[in-house]
């Protein structure tokens, strides 16, 4: 477990609550659908991993040797899809604090608020 108020903390709590909100919308929270949901999801995840293989299979004899290139383009790929994604947590974080006009939504977070001081003037 990590510790309270760090950057893994943060992301394991907000996994919990993404993973907690999928499942509630996906069963609409009968136990019986979980059952459903998690074999449709393996059925989809099955078949679209013999698709990719089968387009991608012959392609992909990369073996344990890898060029220069097949890194280059590997490792670019990986950070063009990082970066989408902060843009997309930047983007969706800045619509939630303009569409409720205030932050609640930061003290509502699990961390701790410190405490102010009182200026004394």
């Amino acid at each position: 477990m990590s510790q309270p108020g760090t950057l893994a903390w943060f992301a394991q709590h907000e996994s919990r609550l993404a993973w907690r909100d999928w499942l509630s919308m996906m069963t609409a929270g009968r136990r019986r659908r979980v059952r459903t949901v998690a074999i449709a999801l393996i059925v989809f995840l099955t078949f679209m991993h013999l698709v990719a293989y089968s387009m991608v299979g012959r392609f992909a004899d990369v073996g344990l040797d890898p060029d220069k290139a097949t890194l280059v383009v590997i490792t670019g790929s990986l950070l063009l899809s990082w970066s989408l994604m902060v843009s997309q947590a930047m983007e969706s974080a800045t619509r939630v604090f303009y569409a409720r006009s205030d932050l609640d939504l930061i003290l509502s977070s699990p961390a701790a608020v410190p405490k102010r001081r009182q200026s004394r003037t």
